[in-house]
């Protein structure tokens, strides 16, 4: 990373529920090493970070229900380094604090998820399927990696955002791709 200084070396981000209100069902942070902890915690270890560098890390929770509209944290977020840099370096600082995601709840929500989040989930989702369908190309099951793929672009097909979205689009290229060489 030509031009970008250091700044944390050994990041680990620390995801925790609030105990008794939220369990973590899933915490996607692409190829970075996730471990799950005896308590639900969940620790993200990227390694290197850079000035300026941004890395995503999408939190799927199972929250408590409620009986009326309530406001409180569902998730505590904290970073840890291993170095001698001090993380009041980061662009975004509440990772050198412990900080929380806090939500207002109403029984019987109906809302719609941002087309951001879908997006990241049909990446993170296809992805994975072309990382399985890989997997069972090089042992020659050649169907199963074709089965693998043809879901993966039923399941882009199947995404209804307004308008075309080049992130899926190019998975979808990617996808045809794919079935050429199989």
């Amino acid at each position: 990373m030509a031009n970008q200084s250091l700044v944390v070396q050994g990041f680990i981000l620390n995801i925790a529920p609030v105990k008794g209100y939220t369990t973590i069902e899933k915490v996607s942070a692409g190829d970075y090493e996730t471990t799950e902890l005896g308590d639900g915690t969940v620790n993200v270890t990227f390694g290197v970070l850079y000035q300026k560098e941004t890395r995503r890390v999408m939190v799927g929770l199972v929250l408590s229900e409620v009986p009326k509209r309530v406001s409180r944290p569902v998730v505590s977020v904290q970073g840890k380094a291993s170095n001698d840099l001090e993380l009041d370096k980061l662009e975004n600082k509440e990772f050198g604090n412990i900080s929380s995601a806090r939500v207002i709840r109403t029984p019987n929500f109906k809302g719609l998820e941002k087309d951001e989040v879908i997006i990241e989930e049909s990446r993170l989702e296809t992805t994975e399927m072309m990382k399985e369908a890989r997997i069972m190309a090089d042992n020659n099951d050649l169907n199963g990696a074709k089965n693998k793929i043809i879901d993966a672009q039923s399941m882009l097909d199947d995404v209804d955002l307004q308008g075309t979205v080049k992130m899926l689009e190019m998975l979808k290229q990617e996808l045809d791709q794919f079935m050429v060489y199989l």
